[in-house]
Formats: C-alpha cells, structure tokens, sequence
C-alpha cells in the first residue's frame, strides 16, 4: 500500500485533452478516477487525477507547476486543484463484523460556501465486495459519504468526512476505535488528510459537503 506523504489531486469537471497530458507527461500525474454509482448523489470528480511524493520540495514544485499551467490556459479545466499532507494511514486488522457495537456520532453535513474549501478530511477505505456490507451501512448512518475506486484487488469503498482540522480531529479517534472494535472491512484502513494548498477554477465549482455539527 502506498504510504505517501504528500498527495496532489487534479479533480474536474471537465479537463482538456492538453490539459491532462501536459500534467500527465511532464508532472508525472495519472488517472485515477473514481465509478459513478447511480444509486448515490455524486460528489466524486468526473476525472480525477493523482500524484503522490515524500518530497515536501517535490509536492510544492508540482502544485506550482499544476496551478500555473491551469490559470495560464483558462478554459481547459473546471475543478479544483488539492495538495494534501497526509497526517495518519492506518491499516485496520480484518475480524468478523460485530453489529453489537454502538456507532459513536452522527454527522450531520453542509454544502460549503462559494470560495470555501475544506481543511481536512477522513477516508475509510476497504474492499467493497470482500467487507461485511453493514460496516459500509453503519459509516453511512454515522454521515460519512461513499464513494468508489477501482483498484487491481478489487472495487474499493472510500467513506469520506470532510471539514475543518478542529471538527477531524474529534472525529478521528472515534471512527478509528469503531473500525478497530467492529471490523468487518478486508484491506481497511483509515486515512486523515489536512490540506496544505488548493485552487478553484472558479468559486462556483461543486464541491463534497462538509460537516455542519457533530451529533454525539
């Protein structure tokens, strides 16, 4: 599993072809789109795109170059542009799902303001088919939203929360103790990213929901 420390994500709308080649070509970007369920209101991008270092240098001269080429060439692409830190990736150990466990909050979310983005965010990811699918039932009534990625072992479930650095941070330790105590995801593991640069096309851009107040 990738361990990277620092993550840029090119997320659109709608990208031009040169647009994503010169990222993909020059700056060392791929695709890494996201399926679109139909089931689900979708906040996930159109095309996503993905670049991962442990280089602090390497992140900031990447973003640079990203947002340069983007608001130089207005019009080949809507979306945002996030550089992100990740602060913990921590791989949950596979057990049978225990529905006994109480869930620890309820979330309940927002969309955010034109021009505002996130400070930081949660993902739970594991293997959509392989998991207990009440663990995904029971991040879904804690407010989390899915959302899904293929990948070479499977189709992976992402369950994202998303908002300030003080409202993750609350949030964390208690997701992290109900993966632990609960189980029931194969290839689980929790992430919680604090975003260090980002860019909008423009304010009006569609953007994840944020979270609105923690009920406990």
């Amino acid at each position: 599993m990738n361990k990277a420390l620092y993550h840029i994500h090119v997320d659109a709308e709608y990208i031009a072809p040169q647009f994503e080649e010169y990222v993909c070509q020059n700056l060392g970007f791929w695709v890494a789109d996201f399926l679109h369920e139909s089931q689900y209101e979708s906040w996930e991008p159109q095309r996503s795109l993905t670049y991962k270092t442990d280089d602090s240098q390497d992140f900031k001269r990447v973003f640079i170059s990203t947002r340069k080429y983007a608001k130089r060439n207005p019009g080949q692409f809507v979306g945002y542009i996030e550089g992100e830190f990740i602060a913990c990736d921590m791989d949950i150990v596979s057990k049978e799902f225990d529905p006994s466990i109480k869930l620890p909050f309820k979330v309940h979310t927002k969309l955010p303001l034109p021009a505002q983005f996130r400070e930081g965010e949660i993902h739970v990811c594991f293997l959509k088919k392989q998991s207990d699918s009440r663990l995904q039932q029971a991040l879904e009534a804690m407010g989390l939203h899915p959302c899904y990625t293929p990948k070479q072992e499977g189709v992976m479930a992402v369950l994202t929360c998303q908002g300030s650095l003080e409202q993750i941070g609350q949030l964390l330790p208690k997701i992290t103790t109900y993966l632990q105590e609960a189980g029931g995801g194969a290839n689980c593991s929790i992430k919680e990213e604090h975003i260090a640069e980002w860019w909008m096309s423009d304010p009006g851009v569609k953007l994840h929901p944020i979270v609105d107040h923690i009920e406990w």
